[in-house]
Protein backbone atom coordinates (compact mmCIF):
# COMPACT_ATOMS: atom_id res chain seq x y z
CA UNK A 1 0.00 0.00 0.00
CA UNK A 2 1.33 3.11 -0.65
CA UNK A 3 2.38 5.49 2.04
CA UNK A 4 1.09 9.11 1.89
CA UNK A 5 3.88 11.57 3.10
CA UNK A 6 3.07 15.21 3.93
CA UNK A 7 6.10 17.08 2.81
CA UNK A 8 6.03 20.84 4.82
CA UNK A 9 8.19 23.06 2.92
CA UNK A 10 9.02 26.57 2.81
CA UNK A 11 9.11 28.52 -1.09
CA UNK A 12 10.21 31.75 -1.70
CA UNK A 13 7.60 34.08 -3.06
CA UNK A 14 7.53 34.27 -6.72
CA UNK A 15 6.36 36.53 -8.82
CA UNK A 16 3.26 34.76 -10.58
CA UNK A 17 -0.42 36.00 -12.38
CA UNK A 18 -2.73 36.54 -9.64
CA UNK A 19 -4.54 32.92 -10.33
CA UNK A 20 -0.94 31.01 -9.54
CA UNK A 21 0.16 30.38 -6.22
CA UNK A 22 2.60 32.43 -4.95
CA UNK A 23 4.00 29.91 -2.33
CA UNK A 24 2.73 27.22 -0.63
CA UNK A 25 3.18 26.10 3.00
CA UNK A 26 2.58 21.68 2.03
CA UNK A 27 2.94 19.82 -1.15
CA UNK A 28 1.56 16.12 -0.99
CA UNK A 29 3.28 13.48 -2.83
CA UNK A 30 3.26 9.25 -2.64
CA UNK A 31 6.33 7.59 -2.07
CA UNK A 32 6.78 4.18 -4.62
CA UNK A 33 9.17 1.79 -2.84
CA UNK A 34 8.72 -0.58 -5.52
CA UNK A 35 9.15 1.58 -8.26
CA UNK A 36 12.17 3.34 -6.21
CA UNK A 37 10.83 6.80 -6.85
CA UNK A 38 8.71 9.44 -5.84
CA UNK A 39 4.96 9.97 -7.42
CA UNK A 40 3.66 13.82 -7.96
CA UNK A 41 0.18 14.35 -7.94
CA UNK A 42 -1.86 16.06 -10.71
CA UNK A 43 -5.24 15.22 -9.56
CA UNK A 44 -7.05 12.51 -12.35
CA UNK A 45 -3.31 10.59 -12.41
CA UNK A 46 0.08 11.04 -11.37
CA UNK A 47 3.88 10.71 -11.97
CA UNK A 48 6.15 8.35 -11.03
CA UNK A 49 9.85 9.94 -10.98
CA UNK A 50 11.72 6.84 -11.34
CA UNK A 51 15.55 6.67 -9.16
CA UNK A 52 14.64 9.30 -6.92
CA UNK A 53 14.93 8.85 -3.23
CA UNK A 54 12.40 10.94 -1.38
CA UNK A 55 14.95 11.06 1.72
CA UNK A 56 17.19 12.48 -0.45
CA UNK A 57 14.81 15.33 -2.32
CA UNK A 58 12.92 18.50 -1.87
CA UNK A 59 9.90 19.00 -3.73
CA UNK A 60 7.72 22.32 -3.90
CA UNK A 61 4.83 22.33 -5.76
CA UNK A 62 5.60 25.96 -7.50
CA UNK A 63 2.13 26.45 -9.70
CA UNK A 64 -1.40 25.09 -8.78
CA UNK A 65 -3.97 26.62 -10.99
CA UNK A 66 -7.28 24.93 -13.10
CA UNK A 67 -4.85 24.72 -16.14
CA UNK A 68 -1.79 23.51 -14.73
CA UNK A 69 0.20 22.20 -12.01
CA UNK A 70 4.04 22.16 -11.74
CA UNK A 71 6.76 20.64 -9.28
CA UNK A 72 10.47 21.15 -8.50
CA UNK A 73 12.71 18.86 -6.99
CA UNK A 74 16.13 19.48 -6.07
CA UNK A 75 18.84 17.19 -3.94
CA UNK A 76 18.79 18.49 0.03
CA UNK A 77 22.44 18.75 -0.40
CA UNK A 78 22.85 20.23 -3.34
CA UNK A 79 21.37 22.11 -6.48
CA UNK A 80 23.69 21.00 -9.17
CA UNK A 81 20.48 19.45 -10.97
CA UNK A 82 16.73 20.90 -10.27
CA UNK A 83 14.11 18.59 -12.52
CA UNK A 84 10.66 20.58 -12.96
CA UNK A 85 7.76 18.56 -13.67
CA UNK A 86 4.77 20.27 -15.36
CA UNK A 87 1.34 19.76 -16.74
CA UNK A 88 -1.13 21.96 -18.37
CA UNK A 89 -4.24 20.64 -18.74
CA UNK A 90 -7.19 21.71 -21.53
CA UNK A 91 -9.68 23.54 -20.30
CA UNK A 92 -11.64 23.40 -23.54
CA UNK A 93 -15.05 21.24 -23.52
CA UNK A 94 -14.02 17.49 -24.91
CA UNK A 95 -15.07 16.97 -28.21
CA UNK A 96 -14.20 14.79 -30.77
CA UNK A 97 -12.28 16.07 -33.78
CA UNK A 98 -12.19 13.04 -35.69
CA UNK A 99 -8.97 11.73 -34.85
CA UNK A 100 -10.49 11.24 -31.18
CA UNK A 101 -13.39 10.24 -29.35
CA UNK A 102 -15.36 12.28 -27.56
CA UNK A 103 -15.13 13.44 -24.16
CA UNK A 104 -11.23 13.16 -24.74
CA UNK A 105 -9.27 16.14 -23.83
CA UNK A 106 -5.51 16.89 -24.10
CA UNK A 107 -3.07 17.21 -21.39
CA UNK A 108 0.33 18.82 -21.96
CA UNK A 109 3.59 16.61 -19.89
CA UNK A 110 6.29 18.43 -19.84
CA UNK A 111 9.72 17.66 -17.70
CA UNK A 112 12.37 19.75 -17.85
CA UNK A 113 15.96 19.31 -16.45
CA UNK A 114 17.97 22.45 -15.07
CA UNK A 115 21.98 21.84 -14.50
CA UNK A 116 23.52 24.35 -12.88
CA UNK A 117 26.62 25.40 -11.61
CA UNK A 118 26.20 27.21 -7.90
CA UNK A 119 23.47 29.07 -8.79
CA UNK A 120 24.53 29.45 -12.38
CA UNK A 121 22.27 27.58 -14.95
CA UNK A 122 24.54 25.87 -17.96
CA UNK A 123 22.18 23.79 -20.01
CA UNK A 124 18.45 23.31 -19.56
CA UNK A 125 16.72 19.95 -21.20
CA UNK A 126 13.21 20.04 -22.15
CA UNK A 127 10.95 16.79 -22.65
CA UNK A 128 7.19 16.94 -23.75
CA UNK A 129 4.60 15.00 -24.77
CA UNK A 130 1.03 15.40 -25.52
CA UNK A 131 -1.72 12.59 -23.94
CA UNK A 132 -4.97 12.22 -24.67
CA UNK A 133 -7.54 11.37 -21.51
CA UNK A 134 -10.69 10.02 -22.09
CA UNK A 135 -13.20 10.04 -19.18
CA UNK A 136 -16.94 9.21 -19.24
CA UNK A 137 -18.36 8.79 -16.28
CA UNK A 138 -16.51 6.71 -13.64
CA UNK A 139 -14.57 5.57 -16.35
CA UNK A 140 -11.16 7.19 -16.98
CA UNK A 141 -8.60 5.78 -19.65
CA UNK A 142 -5.12 7.09 -21.91
CA UNK A 143 -6.49 6.95 -25.57
CA UNK A 144 -3.58 7.80 -27.49
CA UNK A 145 0.14 9.42 -27.11
CA UNK A 146 2.34 11.98 -29.03
CA UNK A 147 4.97 11.36 -30.17
CA UNK A 148 7.36 12.76 -27.39
CA UNK A 149 10.01 15.78 -27.97
CA UNK A 150 13.43 16.51 -26.39
CA UNK A 151 15.49 19.95 -26.87
CA UNK A 152 17.91 21.93 -25.38
CA UNK A 153 15.27 24.78 -23.76
CA UNK A 154 18.46 26.62 -22.61
CA UNK A 155 22.37 26.97 -22.83
CA UNK A 156 25.11 29.10 -21.77
CA UNK A 157 27.20 28.20 -25.27
CA UNK A 158 26.52 25.98 -28.05
CA UNK A 159 25.70 22.22 -27.15
CA UNK A 160 24.01 19.88 -29.23
CA UNK A 161 22.18 16.78 -28.43
CA UNK A 162 23.32 13.37 -29.84
CA UNK A 163 22.59 9.38 -29.43
CA UNK A 164 19.38 10.91 -28.92
CA UNK A 165 16.57 8.48 -27.97
CA UNK A 166 12.79 9.24 -26.82
CA UNK A 167 9.42 7.46 -26.07
CA UNK A 168 6.64 7.20 -24.73
CA UNK A 169 4.09 3.78 -24.92
CA UNK A 170 0.95 2.07 -23.13
CA UNK A 171 2.09 -0.02 -20.36
CA UNK A 172 0.33 -2.37 -21.40
CA UNK A 173 1.44 -2.72 -24.74
CA UNK A 174 -1.90 -1.13 -26.56
CA UNK A 175 -5.08 1.67 -25.59
CA UNK A 176 -6.47 2.66 -23.92
CA UNK A 177 -4.89 2.17 -20.99
CA UNK A 178 -4.24 3.13 -17.44
CA UNK A 179 -0.64 3.82 -17.63
CA UNK A 180 2.22 5.32 -19.98
CA UNK A 181 5.89 4.58 -19.87
CA UNK A 182 8.08 7.54 -20.70
CA UNK A 183 11.58 7.65 -21.49
CA UNK A 184 14.47 9.74 -23.04
CA UNK A 185 18.17 9.00 -23.43
CA UNK A 186 20.91 11.49 -24.86
CA UNK A 187 24.03 12.59 -24.69
CA UNK A 188 24.95 16.59 -24.72
CA UNK A 189 28.04 17.53 -26.20
CA UNK A 190 29.93 21.52 -27.37
CA UNK A 191 30.41 22.25 -29.99
CA UNK A 192 33.27 25.48 -31.18
CA UNK A 193 35.29 27.06 -29.45
CA UNK A 194 34.38 27.24 -25.28
CA UNK A 195 35.92 29.95 -23.36
CA UNK A 196 37.77 28.80 -19.62
CA UNK A 197 35.39 30.28 -17.76
CA UNK A 198 32.55 28.82 -19.41
CA UNK A 199 34.80 25.13 -19.42
CA UNK A 200 34.22 26.02 -15.43
CA UNK A 201 30.54 26.43 -15.39
CA UNK A 202 30.29 23.46 -17.54
CA UNK A 203 32.83 21.36 -15.45
CA UNK A 204 30.65 22.59 -12.61
CA UNK A 205 27.23 21.37 -13.76
CA UNK A 206 29.21 17.54 -14.24
CA UNK A 207 30.66 17.53 -17.56
CA UNK A 208 33.62 15.85 -18.94
CA UNK A 209 35.65 16.92 -21.00
CA UNK A 210 38.42 15.22 -23.88
CA UNK A 211 41.71 15.50 -24.44
CA UNK A 212 43.71 16.04 -27.72
CA UNK A 213 43.19 18.07 -30.63
CA UNK A 214 39.19 17.10 -30.53
CA UNK A 215 38.27 19.12 -26.98
CA UNK A 216 34.83 19.31 -26.16
CA UNK A 217 32.75 19.17 -23.11
CA UNK A 218 30.26 16.13 -23.00
CA UNK A 219 27.21 14.53 -20.60
CA UNK A 220 25.24 11.65 -20.83
CA UNK A 221 21.68 12.41 -19.34
CA UNK A 222 18.83 9.83 -19.10
CA UNK A 223 15.71 9.50 -17.66
CA UNK A 224 12.27 7.42 -17.21
CA UNK A 225 9.26 7.28 -15.55
CA UNK A 226 5.28 6.15 -15.76
CA UNK A 227 2.46 8.64 -16.08
CA UNK A 228 -0.92 6.37 -14.30
CA UNK A 229 -4.46 6.77 -13.49
CA UNK A 230 -5.71 6.75 -9.89
CA UNK A 231 -8.10 3.87 -9.42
Amino acid sequence: MKKRILLFVIIFTLVLPTSAFAQTSQIDYISDDTKGGVELDFRNFSYIMNGVNEEDVVIEKTVEKPEAIEYQIYNKDETKTIDTVRVDFDMTNPLADGARAANTTSTYFSKYKTFKDGTKSVVELEYTVRVDLYSSGSFRAFYGADSSNLLIASAITSIELVNVKTGVKSSTGSYPTDSLSINYSCNLRTTGNVSTSIGANLMGAGFNVTTGSNVYYYKAVKETGTIKLYN
